[in-house]
């Protein structure tokens, strides 16, 4: 998703279920059903280089320059 959209993105895993808000150019953990809710603490991912990591969800939301979907498989993308 590119961070030049503001988008709602609802990501469930097996391990559990992470909601992550992209607005005016920075991507957030809003919401975690995970026991510590560190991901819902981290600063935001702006560009390149900056990751969101909610371990027990075993989940990582990362930054990278480039086109929207460029090297995500489409089962991610999706």
């Amino acid at each position: 998703w590119p961070l030049s959209q503001d988008a709602e993105i609802d990501i469930d895993t097996p391990y559990g279920h992470n909601h992550v808000r992209i607005k005016n150019g920075k991507a957030v953990i809003t919401e975690a059903d995970c026991p510590d809710g560190y991901c819902m603490r981290q600063p935001p991912v702006e560009d390149g280089g900056d990751s969101l990591i909610c371990l027990p969800h075993h989940l990582v939301v990362e930054g990278a320059a480039g086109e929207a979907g460029d090297d995500i498989p489409d089962a991610v993308a999706k």
